[in-house]
């Protein structure tokens, strides 16, 4: 019998290579970054107490104690149940299960739990408060790509601190207010 393949354990002609396009690349040499995986949040545990300022670019979730302020403004903050917050907080979604003294903005969604309490005036594109849930505070709703432009406001003007500016009633300084319809 025979056979009809030929076998050579050797080759050495350049047209049994594996074309360009086919060929690995060590990783360490590859311009191509795999996607990030989505990544699990940073964690402030039952057991610590914080004082200070938290920036970044990633989740986080505070089950401990912390006093200062957040800023994530494209991530998600979560409050845990045993979470105790005293801090101004801008991010993109705020969930609070546990307490938060401070103004929260939330460029989406801002949502307390049946368990949750806020104390502090709060700006959302979209606001949900369970039954069961304390809050006490002023409310602001803005569309969300408003709120984007302001929280970017913020940045710049903490980033740029100009004189403030007073704000004056006219019947306090005496002044009388007209329309346009009515000076016509």
């Amino acid at each position: 019998m025979s056979t009809m393949w030929k076998s050579n354990p050797i080759e050495t002609s350049s047209t049994n290579h594996a074309p360009e396009s086919s060929r690995t690349v060590p990783a360490f040499l590859s311009t191509a970054h795999p996607a990030p995986a989505p990544s699990a949040p940073s964690c402030i545990g039952k057991g610590l107490i914080i004082t200070g300022e938290i920036t970044g670019t990633e989740p986080l979730l505070v089950e401990g104690t912390f006093d200062g302020k957040i800023n994530l403004p494209d991530n998600r903050v979560t409050i845990g149940r045993n979470g105790h917050v005293t801090a101004s907080i801008t991010a993109r979604d705020v969930k609070v299960m546990g307490t938060v003294c401070g103004d929260v903005a939330a460029s989406n969604l801002l949502e307390v739990c049946a368990e949750g309490a806020v104390t502090g005036d709060v700006t959302a594109a979209r606001l949900r408060i369970d039954e069961g849930a304390y809050f006490k505070g002023g409310v602001e709703t803005r569309r969300a790509e408003n709120m984007q432009a302001a929280q970017t406001s913020t940045a710049m003007d903490a980033a740029h601190p100009q004189k403030p500016t007073r704000l004056v009633r006219p019947e306090v300084e005496g002044m009388r207010m007209h329309s346009l319809a009515q000076s016509a």
